[in-house]
């Protein structure tokens, strides 16, 4: 029997350095896209991998290109390791799914079970509400999290900007090493000395790493 040409759609969210049991690696996604081929008679034709991407977003260009291809009959479905890949918004989703079955494709799931019937529809629709309310709920905790950080006085972010330095409550404390450096940068801008000329000058010195010379950056730590 011939196999069924479907495209394996893999999405990461945020990838910033995660790893462990709540993060689902392209490389895991990909391994259940396998096991469905095997287990539905598929055959992934072509991939895409959409990272750093939320999947909150209905305008993610791999995920439109996973479900334009549906529609032009190059393939007959998408593989995704469960339905929260495939989209957090339970109207994005329920579009894309009329729009490919109206093309007579299929989503597949690696890790859910829902048929093509009243009841295995209602059950699809519950899984894609819970994604949303997922996808709600990290948002609401996230910015509470950060309300709080910004109260104590704590810097959010995962690398100290340069001048400063962490104290053991993680709030920016001065860094007398690199201090006079920074203060000398800004006393030259207020020159009006370019970023231009100031770049030359950061990389003369020992204690300013050449991967942070960049006006963002000086930027960012100098007015932190």
């Amino acid at each position: 029997m011939a196999l069924v040409p479907v495209i394996g759609y893999i999405r990461v969210s945020r990838l910033g350095g995660r790893e462990g049991d709540s993060f689902i690696s392209p490389e895991l996604q990909r391994e259940q896209h396998a096991a469905v081929e095997k287990r539905e008679g598929l055959k992934v034709v072509r991939e895409i991998e959409e990272v750093d991407s939320s999947g909150s977003d209905g305008s993610r260009p791999g995920w439109n290109a996973a479900i334009e291809a549906v529609e032009r009959g190059e393939v007959k479905g998408i593989v995704v390791w469960n339905l929260a890949r495939f989209a957090r918004k339970t109207r994005d989703a329920l579009n894309a799914l009329d729009r490919i079955e109206k093309a007579g494709g299929r989503v597949y799931s690696a890790t859910e079970t829902f048929g093509d019937t009243s009841e295995g529809r209602f059950t699809r629709t519950m899984f894609l509400n819970m994604a949303e309310l997922e996808s709600d709920r990290a948002r609401v905790s996230g910015r509470a999290a950060r309300a709080s950080a910004l109260d104590r006085c704590i810097y959010v972010a995962g690398q100290a900007p340069f001048g400063y330095v962490r104290d053991e409550a993680r709030r920016l404390m001065i860094d007398p090493a690199t201090a006079a450096i920074v203060k000398g940068l800004f006393e030259r801008r207020a020159e009006t000395v370019s970023w231009t000329q100031l770049c030359p000058l950061c990389l003369a010195r020992p204690a300013l790493p050449s991967r942070t010379v960049s006006r963002p950056v000086l930027v960012r730590g100098c007015c932190t």
